[in-house]
């Protein structure tokens, strides 16, 4: 989380003061806009994370659509590299089912997106709709936005 792409934003959004709180659609136009700004491009193989003081999103591009999971819950910090996973990528991978399991149960009844933060990037693990679980390791640093989403009660 750089403090160059913190102060960027903010210069990105100059709009938006800091810490405030903000709606879930504003919080993924201020994602799309930071991208865009850096000139970011999301394909099938790309999701941008972005953390926020009480959630992360995750932007993906799938079947054309932009796609949105949003983590609520507290990021899992996991003491790993991504980058030196190599053969443990399997373990790693488990053990992350394994943390959304506990915390949300596996009955399939709850859809539900898990952030998890590694030294050199995160991880999403997704019980789809369908039943089954997704999970993917980003190489890539969770943007840091001093934001706070109101979510509707």
């Amino acid at each position: 989380m750089s403090l160059d792409s913190n102060l960027r934003t903010s210069e990105v959004t100059g709009a938006i003061q800091a810490a405030e709180k903000i709606t879930l659609q504003k919080a993924v136009q201020v994602c799309v806009q930071y991208m865009l700004d850096v000139q970011m491009e999301l394909d099938a193989e790309v999701i941008a994370p972005f953390c926020f003081h009480n959630c992360m999103i995750f932007l993906s591009r799938s079947a054309g659509q932009l796609q949105v999971d949003v983590a609520v819950s507290e990021a899992v910090v996991m003491d790993y590299d991504i980058k030196s996973l190599h053969m443990n990528t399997r373990y790693v991978m488990n053990e992350m089912i394994a943390h959304a399991v506990r915390l949300y149960g596996s009955d399939g009844h709850q859809v539900f997106a898990m952030a998890f933060l590694f030294r050199d990037g995160c991880g999403l693990v997704k019980l789809e709709q369908a039943g089954g679980y997704a999970v993917n390791l980003i190489e890539r640093v969770p943007v840091s936005l001093d934001y706070q989403i109101g979510f509707a009660a």
